[in-house]
């Protein structure tokens, strides 16, 4: 059980990874968005204190549509935010088995697995070729 347990803690810590990779790059892209969008409303505040009416049609469409994606990136980092949190608690929750003790027949079920996949691939002999044609008649 040992094999599949590390096998199942690698890919559950791979995909929190690639979560904690998602969300820095969501909250960045919010961040840059929402700069972009203060500037652009510091500027039109500005424009219309200058001039003493509201600024032109296009400044406001610029202003809208830079809302708009300032909203759509919050949108992403919130669910890459939830996503994450995920991930995480299913990574802790494979954690705390680290410990318990199993039946014996887990352990047998381990040992069939690893010499299932050394018997259908051939142990050591490494052919990307027949590993995907293996996959394939697989599913």
């Amino acid at each position: 059980m040992a094999f599949l347990y590390g096998l199942l803690r690698a890919l559950a810590t791979t995909l929190r990874k690639v979560a904690a990779l998602r969300h820095t790059r969501a909250k960045d892209r919010y961040e840059l968005a929402e700069q972009t969008f203060q500037n652009l409303e510091a500027d039109c505040k500005a424009h219309e204190v200058q001039v003493g009416r509201p600024t032109a049609f296009g400044s406001q469409l610029q202003l809208l549509k830079a809302y708009e994606t300032k909203e759509k990136q919050r949108a992403r980092w919130i669910k890459s935010t939830q996503k994450l949190e995920a991930r995480s608690r299913q990574a802790e929750w494979l954690k705390s088995l680290s410990g318990r003790k199993l039946p014996y027949t887990f352990g047998l079920v381990d040992m069939a697995t690893v010499l299932y996949v050394l018997d259908r691939f051939g142990g050591l002999e490494f052919q990307p070729t027949e590993v995907w044609q293996q996959l394939t008649t697989l599913l």
